[in-house]
C-alpha cells in the first residue's frame, strides 16, 4: 500500500467513416470549394462546414487526451447523472448548442483543471470535483467558462492561427493511418500546450464573463464563479506542488479577476432568480459534506463521520487512497487494495502494513502494538506509531486494519504528536460508525 503525503455523457466519441485520401485529385477539388464556401458562402454554410471539420478535429484527439489523464473516472451512475445534467443545462445557453455536439467527460487524475477541446468535448478532472466538494454552483460556473471557450470559437482561432486552415482539411478528409498518426499529434501538442500554458488574458476574461452569464441563465448561482476563484487561490497557498495544474500557478489568479467575477454576479442575480427554481435536485452529496459533518467515498464503497470541528481543506479520492484534510493539519486516510497473499485476519493485516512501515516510512516508531478492535461492523485492528512525512512533519498516527470482502481496509487519522491525544478520541468514534456500502 503506497503512503501518500497528507497534504496534497461519460461516454468516447462515435467512429467517424472513412473519407478519401487527402492526397487525391478529388479531395483537392473539394477543399477548393470548402475554402470557397468558408470565405464567400453563407453564414449557415460556413457554421455547417466549420462545425463539422472542428468536431473531426476534437474527436481525433479524444482518445489520447482522455489515456494522458488517466482514463475516464469512475463514479456512481446517480452522480453521473446529475453532472451531465447540469452540464447539459448549462451548454443549452450556447449560441453554438444545436450545431456543436456537447459533451462531458470526468477525467481520473487528482489534478485540479478544467479543459475542452475542439468540437465541443469538455473535461473535468476528479481533483477539481473534490476541490469543489461537487458544489453544482461551482461546478456550473466552471462548466460554463470551458463551454465558452468553445462557443466564442478560441479553439477555432488559436487552431487556424497555429497550424493553419490546411490543418483542418486534412482532418475532415483524413484516411490514411500515417496521415492520422501526423496531424492528430500535432492537434494533441497544441491542446496540450493550451492546457498547460493556458489562454491569453481577454479570452480568459471572456470565458469568466459568458461562462457566469451560461450559469445563471441554467439556473446556477453565478457567485458559484467567486466561490471557486477563491477556493482555488486558498488551494495555491496551502498547496503550491502540483496538485493544482500548471496553468493556474503560472497564471496567478488576480484580484482584479476575482473583482470583475463578484461584480458580475451581481449584474446577473436577477438571470439567477428567474431560473433557479427549475434546477434539477441533486443526488446524496459526494466527498466532504460539512452540514452533516459526513465524507462519502465518491466511488461508493464507504462513509465516516468527521469532527464537529472539522475544517474543510485538500481532499482527493481514487480507487486505492483517499486523502482527507482540515485546513489545520489533521489528516483522515482510507486505503483499499487486494487482501496481501497469506494475510487471513485483521491482525495479519496489521502485522503485514507495520512490516513493510518499518522497511520504508522514515523515521518509523511504533507507539502502540495492534489490538483487536472493530472497524464498522467488521473485526479490525488497532495501532499506533509515528513517522516524518514527506514534507519533514512529524506524525503522530492511528490505524485500524480490516478485512471486508474481497478488500483490505486502512483507516488512519494523523495529527501533530502534540495534539494527537486530545484528537484521536474523534477518530475512534469515526471508527465505530465506518459504514462499508
Amino acid at each position: 500500500m503506497e503512503r501518500p503525503s497528507a497534504h496534497r455523457p461519460l461516454t468516447a466519441p462515435c467512429a467517424l467513416p472513412q473519407r478519401p485520401a487527402f492526397g487525391s485529385p478529388r479531395v483537392w477539388l473539394v477543399a477548393a470549394i470548402l475554402l470557397a464556401l468558408l470565405f464567400t458562402g453563407t453564414s449557415q454554410a460556413q457554421g455547417s462546414l466549420w462545425d463539422q471539420m472542428e468536431r473531426s478535429a476534437g474527436e481525433s484527439a479524444y482518445p489520447e487526451l482522455v489515456a494522458r489523464y488517466g482514463g475516464v473516472a469512475r463514479l456512481p451512475e446517480e452522480h453521473t447523472r446529475w453532472l451531465n445534467a447540469i452540464f447539459e443545462r448549462v451548454a443549452a445557453q450556447s449560441k453554438r448548442s444545436g450545431s456543436v455536439g456537447y459533451s462531458l467527460t470526468v477525467v481520473n487524475t487528482d489534478l485540479v483543471n478544467a479543459f475542452a477541446l475542439p468540437g465541443g468535448f469538455v473535461f473535468l478532472t476528479r481533483g477539481l470535483l473534490d476541490l469543489t466538494a461537487w458544489d453544482p454552483d461551482q461546478l456550473a460556473n466552471v462548466m460554463g467558462h470551458e463551454v465558452a471557450h468553445i462557443d466564442q470559437d478560441h479553439y477555432r482561432d488559436r487552431i487556424v492561427r497555429q497550424l493553419g486552415m490546411a490543418f483542418f482539411i486534412t482532418l475532415f478528409f483524413r484516411q490514411s493511418a500515417g496521415v492520422d498518426a501526423r496531424v492528430v499529434q500535432q492537434l494533441v501538442s497544441l491542446t496540450a500546450d493550451l492546457i498547460d500554458r493556458g489562454w491569453s488574458r481577454e479570452d480568459e476574461a471572456e470565458s469568466d464573463h459568458v461562462g457566469q452569464l451560461f450559469a445563471a441563465q441554467a439556473g446556477y448561482d453565478p457567485a458559484g464563479m467567486v466561490a471557486f476563484l477563491q477556493n482555488l487561490k486558498e488551494e495555491e497557498a496551502r498547496n503550491p506542488g502540483p496538485q493544482v495544474a500548471e496553468v493556474l500557478r503560472t497564471h496567478p489568479l488576480t484580484e482584479n479577476r476575482l473583482a470583475a467575477a463578484r461584480q458580475r454576479a451581481e449584474e446577473l442575480r436577477p438571470t439567477y432568480e428567474a431560473t433557479r427554481t427549475s434546477r434539477p435536485d441533486p443526488p446524496e452529496r459526494l466527498g466532504v459534506d460539512t452540514e452533516r459533518a459526513l465524507y462519502q467515498d465518491p466511488l461508493g464503497r464507504f462513509r465516516f463521520p468527521l469532527p464537529s470541528d472539522w475544517k474543510p481543506g485538500r481532499v482527493s479520492a481514487s480507487e486505492s487512497t483517499t486523502v482527507v484534510g482540515s485546513r489545520d493539519g489533521r489528516v483522515f486516510f482510507v486505503h483499499v487494495d487486494p487482501v496481501p497473499p497469506g494475510v487471513r485476519d485483521a491482525q495479519g493485516l496489521a502485522d503485514a502494513v507495520l512490516e513493510r512501515y518499518r522497511r520504508e516510512v522514515p523515521s518509523f516508531e511504533l507507539e502502540r502494538p495492534p489490538t483487536p478492535s472493530r472497524l464498522g461492523s467488521d473485526e479490525a485492528a488497532y495501532f499506533e506509531y509515528r513517522y516524518v512525512d514527506q514534507d519533514g512533519r512529524r506524525l503522530h498516527e492511528g490505524s485500524f486494519a480490516a478485512l471486508h470482502g474481497n478488500r483490505a481496509y486502512l483507516f488512519q487519522f494523523a495529527d501533530s504528536p502534540e495534539r494527537f491525544a486530545s484528537t484521536v478520541a474523534a477518530f475512534h468514534r469515526g471508527a465505530e460508525r465506518f459504514a462499508f456500502e
